[in-house]
Protein backbone atom coordinates (compact mmCIF):
# COMPACT_ATOMS: atom_id res chain seq x y z
CA UNK A 1 0.00 0.00 0.00
CA UNK A 2 1.61 3.44 -1.09
CA UNK A 3 1.04 6.08 1.93
CA UNK A 4 1.14 10.15 1.51
CA UNK A 5 4.22 11.49 3.12
CA UNK A 6 3.86 12.88 6.04
CA UNK A 7 2.03 16.26 6.78
CA UNK A 8 1.40 17.11 10.20
CA UNK A 9 -0.24 19.94 11.76
CA UNK A 10 0.09 20.76 15.51
CA UNK A 11 -2.38 21.79 17.24
CA UNK A 12 -2.08 23.40 21.21
CA UNK A 13 -4.74 21.93 22.90
CA UNK A 14 -5.23 24.21 25.87
CA UNK A 15 -8.27 25.26 27.83
CA UNK A 16 -9.56 29.18 26.66
CA UNK A 17 -6.68 29.42 24.33
CA UNK A 18 -9.02 31.05 21.45
CA UNK A 19 -9.84 34.33 20.40
CA UNK A 20 -12.47 36.81 21.75
CA UNK A 21 -15.78 36.01 22.61
CA UNK A 22 -18.72 36.17 19.62
CA UNK A 23 -19.77 39.32 19.79
CA UNK A 24 -23.46 36.84 19.10
CA UNK A 25 -23.21 34.95 21.85
CA UNK A 26 -24.89 35.91 24.99
CA UNK A 27 -26.21 34.25 28.09
CA UNK A 28 -30.26 34.54 29.98
CA UNK A 29 -30.44 33.53 33.52
CA UNK A 30 -32.14 33.82 36.72
CA UNK A 31 -29.51 33.72 39.07
CA UNK A 32 -25.40 34.18 38.26
CA UNK A 33 -22.65 34.19 41.19
CA UNK A 34 -19.51 36.13 39.81
CA UNK A 35 -17.52 33.18 39.51
CA UNK A 36 -19.35 31.31 37.31
CA UNK A 37 -20.27 34.50 35.21
CA UNK A 38 -16.25 34.58 35.22
CA UNK A 39 -16.18 31.31 33.78
CA UNK A 40 -18.52 31.91 30.84
CA UNK A 41 -17.07 35.83 30.07
CA UNK A 42 -14.29 33.91 27.37
CA UNK A 43 -16.97 33.15 25.32
CA UNK A 44 -19.96 35.49 25.84
CA UNK A 45 -20.56 39.12 24.98
CA UNK A 46 -23.27 39.95 26.63
CA UNK A 47 -26.54 38.15 29.18
CA UNK A 48 -29.76 39.31 30.03
CA UNK A 49 -32.51 38.44 32.74
CA UNK A 50 -35.73 39.46 31.69
CA UNK A 51 -35.63 42.40 34.15
CA UNK A 52 -34.16 46.24 34.35
CA UNK A 53 -31.56 45.96 37.24
CA UNK A 54 -28.13 44.54 36.77
CA UNK A 55 -26.87 41.77 39.11
CA UNK A 56 -23.59 42.44 41.53
CA UNK A 57 -21.75 39.73 39.32
CA UNK A 58 -21.15 41.64 36.78
CA UNK A 59 -19.02 44.52 39.19
CA UNK A 60 -16.08 41.72 38.95
CA UNK A 61 -13.51 42.27 37.18
CA UNK A 62 -13.20 39.30 36.01
CA UNK A 63 -16.49 39.51 33.67
CA UNK A 64 -15.35 42.28 31.91
CA UNK A 65 -16.25 42.59 28.28
CA UNK A 66 -20.12 40.54 29.25
CA UNK A 67 -22.53 43.56 28.56
CA UNK A 68 -25.49 43.16 30.59
CA UNK A 69 -28.79 44.17 28.73
CA UNK A 70 -31.77 45.56 30.36
CA UNK A 71 -35.71 44.32 29.51
CA UNK A 72 -38.68 45.91 29.91
CA UNK A 73 -40.57 42.12 30.00
CA UNK A 74 -44.17 43.21 29.68
CA UNK A 75 -46.17 46.34 29.01
CA UNK A 76 -46.99 47.09 32.83
CA UNK A 77 -45.61 51.11 33.62
CA UNK A 78 -43.52 49.87 36.05
CA UNK A 79 -40.92 48.41 34.05
CA UNK A 80 -41.46 51.79 31.77
CA UNK A 81 -40.37 53.85 35.13
CA UNK A 82 -37.43 51.45 36.19
CA UNK A 83 -36.24 51.70 32.98
CA UNK A 84 -36.43 55.53 32.06
CA UNK A 85 -34.57 55.98 35.43
CA UNK A 86 -31.31 53.46 34.53
CA UNK A 87 -31.08 55.46 31.27
CA UNK A 88 -31.45 58.42 32.72
CA UNK A 89 -28.98 57.91 35.40
CA UNK A 90 -26.54 56.47 32.99
CA UNK A 91 -23.92 54.71 31.41
CA UNK A 92 -26.65 53.59 28.64
CA UNK A 93 -26.60 49.59 27.17
CA UNK A 94 -25.92 49.28 23.39
CA UNK A 95 -29.61 48.06 23.22
CA UNK A 96 -33.59 47.51 25.75
CA UNK A 97 -34.66 44.69 24.88
CA UNK A 98 -38.37 44.35 25.38
CA UNK A 99 -42.05 42.61 25.38
CA UNK A 100 -40.94 39.25 26.61
CA UNK A 101 -43.41 36.84 24.53
CA UNK A 102 -46.52 38.73 24.21
CA UNK A 103 -47.96 35.85 22.33
CA UNK A 104 -48.04 33.62 25.07
CA UNK A 105 -50.02 33.36 28.11
CA UNK A 106 -48.17 33.71 31.43
CA UNK A 107 -45.52 35.89 29.66
CA UNK A 108 -46.19 39.68 28.69
CA UNK A 109 -49.59 37.93 27.25
CA UNK A 110 -51.51 40.76 25.20
CA UNK A 111 -53.81 40.80 21.91
CA UNK A 112 -51.58 42.31 18.74
CA UNK A 113 -53.25 45.50 19.30
CA UNK A 114 -52.45 45.77 22.81
CA UNK A 115 -48.64 44.54 21.74
CA UNK A 116 -48.28 47.28 18.81
CA UNK A 117 -49.47 49.95 21.86
CA UNK A 118 -46.77 48.66 24.02
CA UNK A 119 -44.36 48.56 21.87
CA UNK A 120 -44.80 52.46 20.38
CA UNK A 121 -44.52 53.52 24.16
CA UNK A 122 -41.58 51.60 24.77
CA UNK A 123 -40.06 52.94 21.35
CA UNK A 124 -40.52 56.48 22.54
CA UNK A 125 -39.49 55.73 25.22
CA UNK A 126 -35.61 54.12 24.29
CA UNK A 127 -36.00 56.74 21.50
CA UNK A 128 -35.82 59.94 24.03
CA UNK A 129 -32.57 58.70 25.31
CA UNK A 130 -31.58 57.28 22.04
CA UNK A 131 -31.09 53.70 23.01
CA UNK A 132 -31.54 51.46 20.70
CA UNK A 133 -34.76 48.91 20.99
CA UNK A 134 -35.11 45.17 20.44
CA UNK A 135 -38.85 44.10 20.82
CA UNK A 136 -40.77 42.19 20.67
CA UNK A 137 -39.31 38.88 21.65
CA UNK A 138 -41.59 35.94 20.47
CA UNK A 139 -42.57 32.74 21.30
CA UNK A 140 -42.19 30.72 18.21
CA UNK A 141 -45.08 28.57 19.02
CA UNK A 142 -47.60 27.82 21.69
CA UNK A 143 -50.09 25.66 22.98
CA UNK A 144 -53.69 26.66 22.08
CA UNK A 145 -55.08 27.12 25.92
CA UNK A 146 -52.11 29.18 26.08
CA UNK A 147 -52.63 31.32 22.75
CA UNK A 148 -54.04 34.18 22.06
CA UNK A 149 -57.91 34.06 20.87
CA UNK A 150 -59.79 36.96 18.92
CA UNK A 151 -60.39 38.93 15.66
CA UNK A 152 -57.62 38.94 13.05
CA UNK A 153 -57.62 42.13 10.73
CA UNK A 154 -55.63 40.07 8.61
CA UNK A 155 -57.36 37.13 8.28
CA UNK A 156 -61.05 39.38 8.82
CA UNK A 157 -62.23 36.05 11.17
CA UNK A 158 -61.44 34.85 14.96
CA UNK A 159 -58.65 32.93 15.28
CA UNK A 160 -56.38 31.41 17.44
CA UNK A 161 -52.16 32.21 17.14
CA UNK A 162 -50.61 29.37 17.89
CA UNK A 163 -47.81 30.29 15.58
CA UNK A 164 -46.07 33.17 16.01
CA UNK A 165 -46.05 34.48 11.98
CA UNK A 166 -50.20 35.17 11.88
CA UNK A 167 -50.17 36.86 15.37
CA UNK A 168 -46.84 38.97 14.23
CA UNK A 169 -48.94 39.96 10.55
CA UNK A 170 -52.17 41.28 13.13
CA UNK A 171 -49.23 42.62 15.08
CA UNK A 172 -47.60 44.60 12.16
CA UNK A 173 -51.37 45.50 10.68
CA UNK A 174 -51.79 47.50 13.93
CA UNK A 175 -48.46 49.32 13.66
CA UNK A 176 -48.92 50.49 10.01
CA UNK A 177 -52.66 51.64 11.40
CA UNK A 178 -50.94 54.03 13.69
CA UNK A 179 -47.67 55.24 11.71
CA UNK A 180 -44.89 54.21 9.60
CA UNK A 181 -42.93 53.08 12.61
CA UNK A 182 -41.97 49.30 12.93
CA UNK A 183 -39.20 47.30 15.09
CA UNK A 184 -36.09 47.99 14.23
CA UNK A 185 -34.68 44.63 15.67
CA UNK A 186 -36.97 41.73 16.64
CA UNK A 187 -36.75 38.81 18.97
CA UNK A 188 -37.63 35.06 18.67
CA UNK A 189 -37.28 32.02 20.94
CA UNK A 190 -36.97 28.60 19.27
CA UNK A 191 -37.22 24.95 21.26
CA UNK A 192 -36.92 22.22 18.53
CA UNK A 193 -34.42 20.56 17.14
CA UNK A 194 -31.48 22.43 14.49
CA UNK A 195 -33.81 21.61 11.61
CA UNK A 196 -36.74 23.80 13.09
CA UNK A 197 -33.98 26.01 13.75
CA UNK A 198 -32.26 26.50 10.69
CA UNK A 199 -35.79 26.69 8.91
CA UNK A 200 -37.25 29.28 10.85
CA UNK A 201 -33.76 31.41 10.47
CA UNK A 202 -34.04 30.75 6.59
CA UNK A 203 -37.81 31.98 6.67
CA UNK A 204 -37.08 35.68 8.67
CA UNK A 205 -34.05 36.09 6.33
CA UNK A 206 -36.49 36.22 3.33
CA UNK A 207 -39.75 37.89 5.14
CA UNK A 208 -37.69 40.50 6.63
CA UNK A 209 -34.02 40.58 5.07
CA UNK A 210 -33.15 44.39 6.10
CA UNK A 211 -34.53 43.52 10.29
CA UNK A 212 -31.89 41.97 12.41
CA UNK A 213 -33.02 39.43 14.41
CA UNK A 214 -32.02 38.15 17.72
CA UNK A 215 -32.88 34.52 19.43
CA UNK A 216 -33.25 35.12 22.81
CA UNK A 217 -34.14 32.07 23.96
CA UNK A 218 -32.99 29.20 21.84
CA UNK A 219 -31.99 25.24 23.18
CA UNK A 220 -33.39 21.87 21.79
CA UNK A 221 -35.97 21.52 24.99
CA UNK A 222 -36.67 17.67 24.26
CA UNK A 223 -33.25 16.60 23.68
CA UNK A 224 -32.71 13.32 24.83
CA UNK A 225 -29.10 13.01 26.42
CA UNK A 226 -25.92 15.11 27.20
CA UNK A 227 -24.45 13.70 23.69
CA UNK A 228 -27.45 15.07 21.49
CA UNK A 229 -27.31 18.39 23.68
CA UNK A 230 -23.65 18.54 22.27
CA UNK A 231 -24.49 17.73 19.21
CA UNK A 232 -27.46 20.29 19.05
CA UNK A 233 -25.04 23.50 20.04
CA UNK A 234 -22.59 22.71 17.62
CA UNK A 235 -24.96 22.32 14.61
CA UNK A 236 -27.35 25.53 16.28
CA UNK A 237 -23.93 27.65 16.88
CA UNK A 238 -23.10 26.42 13.14
CA UNK A 239 -25.84 28.20 12.04
CA UNK A 240 -26.32 31.37 14.03
CA UNK A 241 -23.01 32.37 14.10
CA UNK A 242 -23.13 32.49 9.84
CA UNK A 243 -26.41 33.90 9.28
CA UNK A 244 -25.80 37.23 8.19
CA UNK A 245 -29.80 38.42 9.54
CA UNK A 246 -28.77 36.73 12.84
CA UNK A 247 -27.08 39.83 15.03
CA UNK A 248 -27.10 38.29 18.28
CA UNK A 249 -27.93 34.71 20.44
CA UNK A 250 -28.59 33.86 23.62
CA UNK A 251 -28.86 30.34 25.25
CA UNK A 252 -31.73 29.22 27.48
CA UNK A 253 -30.11 29.28 30.09
CA UNK A 254 -27.18 29.61 31.94
CA UNK A 255 -28.57 28.02 35.28
CA UNK A 256 -30.40 25.17 34.35
CA UNK A 257 -30.06 22.99 37.45
CA UNK A 258 -29.65 19.41 36.60
CA UNK A 259 -31.37 19.83 32.96
CA UNK A 260 -29.16 18.40 30.16
CA UNK A 261 -29.13 22.34 28.11
CA UNK A 262 -27.98 23.88 31.25
CA UNK A 263 -24.47 25.42 31.15
CA UNK A 264 -23.91 25.98 34.98
CA UNK A 265 -23.50 22.48 36.81
CA UNK A 266 -25.93 22.45 40.58
CA UNK A 267 -23.07 22.74 42.66
CA UNK A 268 -21.11 25.45 40.66
CA UNK A 269 -18.84 25.48 38.02
CA UNK A 270 -19.46 25.00 34.27
CA UNK A 271 -21.08 21.74 32.64
CA UNK A 272 -19.81 19.98 29.54
CA UNK A 273 -22.15 21.98 27.43
CA UNK A 274 -21.16 25.16 29.58
CA UNK A 275 -17.29 24.64 28.38
CA UNK A 276 -18.13 23.48 24.78
CA UNK A 277 -20.22 26.99 24.67
CA UNK A 278 -17.59 29.31 25.54
CA UNK A 279 -15.18 27.22 23.44
CA UNK A 280 -17.19 27.06 20.15
CA UNK A 281 -15.00 29.29 17.89
CA UNK A 282 -16.86 31.96 15.72
CA UNK A 283 -15.98 32.61 12.35
CA UNK A 284 -15.19 35.00 9.65
CA UNK A 285 -18.08 34.21 7.71
CA UNK A 286 -16.07 34.22 3.72
CA UNK A 287 -13.33 31.80 5.74
CA UNK A 288 -13.75 28.75 7.82
CA UNK A 289 -9.85 28.14 8.40
CA UNK A 290 -9.97 31.60 9.91
CA UNK A 291 -11.51 29.79 12.46
CA UNK A 292 -9.15 29.57 15.90
CA UNK A 293 -8.76 26.37 16.57
CA UNK A 294 -10.17 24.61 13.76
CA UNK A 295 -7.99 22.90 11.17
CA UNK A 296 -8.77 22.41 7.36
CA UNK A 297 -8.75 18.80 6.78
CA UNK A 298 -6.37 19.00 3.88
CA UNK A 299 -2.65 19.66 4.62
CA UNK A 300 -3.67 18.91 8.11
CA UNK A 301 -3.40 15.33 7.87
CA UNK A 302 -1.28 12.03 6.69
CA UNK A 303 -3.44 10.50 4.17
CA UNK A 304 -3.73 6.75 4.06
CA UNK A 305 -5.49 5.03 0.93
CA UNK A 306 -6.16 1.40 0.59
CA UNK A 307 -6.55 -0.88 -2.53
CA UNK A 308 -5.89 2.34 -5.01
CA UNK A 309 -8.55 4.61 -3.08
CA UNK A 310 -7.74 8.02 -4.19
CA UNK A 311 -7.75 12.00 -1.93
CA UNK A 312 -8.82 14.80 -3.85
CA UNK A 313 -9.57 18.48 -3.12
CA UNK A 314 -12.41 20.51 -5.19
CA UNK A 315 -11.32 24.36 -4.38
CA UNK A 316 -14.69 24.99 -5.70
CA UNK A 317 -16.94 22.93 -3.67
CA UNK A 318 -14.80 23.24 -0.78
CA UNK A 319 -14.67 19.39 -0.33
CA UNK A 320 -10.92 19.36 1.45
CA UNK A 321 -10.59 15.55 1.69
CA UNK A 322 -12.39 12.36 -0.20
CA UNK A 323 -11.07 9.23 0.77
CA UNK A 324 -12.34 6.49 -1.25
CA UNK A 325 -13.24 5.81 -4.85
CA UNK A 326 -17.05 5.51 -5.56
CA UNK A 327 -17.48 3.02 -8.50
CA UNK A 328 -14.99 0.78 -6.71
CA UNK A 329 -16.17 0.76 -3.38
CA UNK A 330 -12.73 0.88 -1.65
CA UNK A 331 -12.37 3.40 1.19
CA UNK A 332 -9.28 5.09 3.13
CA UNK A 333 -8.45 7.04 6.04
CA UNK A 334 -6.47 9.88 7.28
CA UNK A 335 -4.65 10.94 10.37
CA UNK A 336 -4.44 14.17 12.08
CA UNK A 337 -1.75 14.53 14.65
CA UNK A 338 -2.54 16.58 17.58
CA UNK A 339 -0.24 17.75 21.00
CA UNK A 340 -2.23 18.44 24.37
CA UNK A 341 -0.90 20.66 26.70
CA UNK A 342 -0.68 19.52 30.44
CA UNK A 343 -3.23 18.61 32.31
CA UNK A 344 -5.03 17.42 29.69
CA UNK A 345 -8.56 15.97 30.46
CA UNK A 346 -12.04 16.15 28.85
CA UNK A 347 -12.65 17.72 25.55
CA UNK A 348 -15.00 17.36 22.57
CA UNK A 349 -13.94 16.79 19.09
CA UNK A 350 -15.89 18.38 16.32
CA UNK A 351 -15.71 16.93 13.14
CA UNK A 352 -17.28 18.57 9.45
CA UNK A 353 -18.13 15.90 7.25
CA UNK A 354 -20.24 14.55 4.58
CA UNK A 355 -21.55 11.46 3.07
CA UNK A 356 -21.68 7.37 4.75
CA UNK A 357 -23.47 6.24 7.49
CA UNK A 358 -20.95 6.28 10.26
CA UNK A 359 -17.89 8.16 10.78
CA UNK A 360 -15.30 6.94 13.26
CA UNK A 361 -12.10 8.25 15.09
CA UNK A 362 -9.77 6.25 16.35
CA UNK A 363 -7.14 7.30 18.91
CA UNK A 364 -3.52 5.97 18.75
CA UNK A 365 -4.25 3.14 16.83
CA UNK A 366 -1.03 1.95 15.00
CA UNK A 367 -2.49 -0.55 13.19
CA UNK A 368 -5.29 0.86 11.06
CA UNK A 369 -4.68 0.24 7.90
CA UNK A 370 -6.65 0.93 4.75
CA UNK A 371 -9.53 2.96 6.27
CA UNK A 372 -10.30 -0.46 8.44
CA UNK A 373 -10.76 0.75 12.70
CA UNK A 374 -9.97 -2.08 15.12
CA UNK A 375 -13.18 -2.35 17.07
CA UNK A 376 -11.29 -1.62 20.23
CA UNK A 377 -10.15 1.98 20.26
CA UNK A 378 -12.63 3.37 17.44
CA UNK A 379 -15.41 5.17 18.53
CA UNK A 380 -18.88 5.88 16.60
CA UNK A 381 -19.51 9.54 16.59
CA UNK A 382 -23.34 9.45 15.08
CA UNK A 383 -24.95 8.37 12.58
CA UNK A 384 -25.15 10.76 9.48
CA UNK A 385 -28.64 11.58 8.16
CA UNK A 386 -29.96 9.05 6.28
CA UNK A 387 -30.79 10.24 2.45
CA UNK A 388 -29.23 14.04 3.54
CA UNK A 389 -26.32 15.27 1.85
CA UNK A 390 -24.16 18.23 2.80
CA UNK A 391 -21.39 18.47 5.26
CA UNK A 392 -22.57 17.77 8.83
CA UNK A 393 -20.79 18.92 12.16
CA UNK A 394 -20.08 16.00 14.41
CA UNK A 395 -19.37 15.54 17.86
CA UNK A 396 -17.26 12.93 19.90
CA UNK A 397 -16.38 13.97 24.08
CA UNK A 398 -12.71 12.55 24.47
CA UNK A 399 -10.74 12.06 27.37
CA UNK A 400 -6.75 12.62 26.17
CA UNK A 401 -3.88 12.62 28.17
CA UNK A 402 -1.20 15.19 27.96
CA UNK A 403 1.31 14.39 25.10
CA UNK A 404 1.10 13.70 21.37
CA UNK A 405 -1.83 11.95 20.19
CA UNK A 406 -2.91 10.66 16.47
CA UNK A 407 -6.34 10.72 15.50
CA UNK A 408 -7.64 8.45 12.50
CA UNK A 409 -10.60 9.26 11.14
CA UNK A 410 -12.93 7.25 8.44
CA UNK A 411 -16.16 6.40 7.35
CA UNK A 412 -17.97 3.49 5.79
CA UNK A 413 -18.75 5.27 2.25
CA UNK A 414 -15.93 5.24 -0.39
CA UNK A 415 -16.60 8.46 -0.83
CA UNK A 416 -16.51 9.96 2.21
CA UNK A 417 -15.99 14.05 2.20
CA UNK A 418 -14.02 15.24 5.40
CA UNK A 419 -13.99 19.25 5.81
CA UNK A 420 -12.63 20.39 9.04
CA UNK A 421 -12.03 19.36 12.43
CA UNK A 422 -11.21 21.22 15.87
CA UNK A 423 -10.79 20.66 19.44
CA UNK A 424 -12.80 22.38 22.25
Amino acid sequence: MKKAAPIFLSLALVAGAYADASPKRGICFNKIGPEDLAALAPGVSWAYNWGIEKPGAFDDPRAKGVEFLPMAWGPQQGFRDKLEALLAAGPKPSAVLGLNEPNLREQAFQSPEEAAKSWRELDALCKRHGVRLVAPHWSMGSPEAASWRGFDPVQGKEVVHTFFLPYLDSFEWYLKEAGPEKPAAMGLHVYGNVWELRWIVGELAKRYPATPIWITEFNWFDVPDEAAALDYMVQALDTLERAPNIERYAWFKADFGDSHNGLIAPGGGLTRLGRLYVAMPHPDPKRWDAWPGVVKAAGAATIETGDGAGVRYDPEAQVVVQIGEPDSGRTGSFTLQVDVAAPGGDGTLVVSAARGRTLRVAVDDPDVRSGRLSAAPGREIKPFEPGKWGFQDYVLPLRLAPGRHTLTFSADAADALFDWISWK
